[in-house]
């Protein structure tokens, strides 16, 4: 099945349209190009911005976009609770297609509103501060200044979540 790897979305409230800038993943080598998608701006045109905002969403939930960058809506998606929200469909109790889109666009919607600014993570236990991630390390350095700088505190909040057993503390600099 395909998909599409995101990089960004904007949507134009002015002239009722919504552009994607990504690549499929079935195509190699992958080129990133920017289009308008008829069917969301479609979407904006008669029921409005939440409402796209919200198909943008189930699009992400559903797996027809992937993150190919990081952006509001994939960082709604990974801070749903699991627990509830599965992508498996393995769900403790059945969720509809409008539970889920709500619990999304809350996610959205804290995310939006929170404060932007710089953050870095201190661990108390070494005595350092994280300067990269990969997919299964942190790596830490003494230096402050070398730390990685996060745009808010709830993206430092989800890379972090696998790392309970650690003692951290996110700081504004």
């Amino acid at each position: 099945m395909s998909y599409e790897i995101v990089k960004s979305i904007k949507v134009d409230k002015k002239n009722k349209k919504v552009y994607v800038t990504g690549a499929s993943n079935n195509v190699t080598p992958r080129w990133f190009n920017r289009w308008e998608n008829e069917y969301l701006g479609e979407i904006l045109q008669k029921q409005g911005y939440d409402a796209v905002v919200k198909e943008i969403l189930y699009a992400y939930y559903e797996g027809n976009f992937q993150p190919g960058g990081r952006n509001d809506y994939s960082l709604s998606l990974a801070l749903l609770d699991r627990g509830v929200f599965n992508w498996d469909r393995q769900h403790k109790k059945e969720v509809t297609k409008e539970e889920v889109i709500e619990e999304l666009y809350k996610n959205y919607m804290i995310l939006k509103s929170e404060p932007k600014g710089k953050f870095i993570v201190y661990f108390e236990d070494h005595d350092s501060y994280i300067y990269k991630f990969t997919a299964r390390r942190v790596f830490s350095t003494s230096y402050r200044e070398s730390a990685k700088i996060f745009r808010r505190k709830s993206d430092a909040e989800i890379r972090l979540r696998n790392y309970s057993h650690v003692k951290y503390r996110i700081e504004q600099i």
